[in-house]
């Protein structure tokens, strides 16, 4: 049996930190369900969208602090 995986959604008013760490935390229950061997295709394509997502969140990060 497949553990809970919880998906929340959140609003675009969140902070860059907040945004990371939401997004983080959905893949470490992703990587969770993997390592059980319960990893869904709809899983796969959830996983590789939150790491676009975070690699988006941080290319931002990088060109904020180098236009300071």
């Amino acid at each position: 049996m497949a553990p809970n995986v919880n998906v929340v959604m959140y609003d675009g008013t969140a902070s860059y930190q907040d945004d990371l760490g939401f997004v983080r935390h959905q893949l470490d229950e992703l990587a969770l369900v993997r390592v059980m061997g319960q990893f869904r295709p709809v899983d796969e394509i959830r996983y590789r969208n939150l790491c676009q997502k975070e690699q988006l969140l941080l290319a931002r990060t990088q060109g904020d602090s180098v236009s300071d």
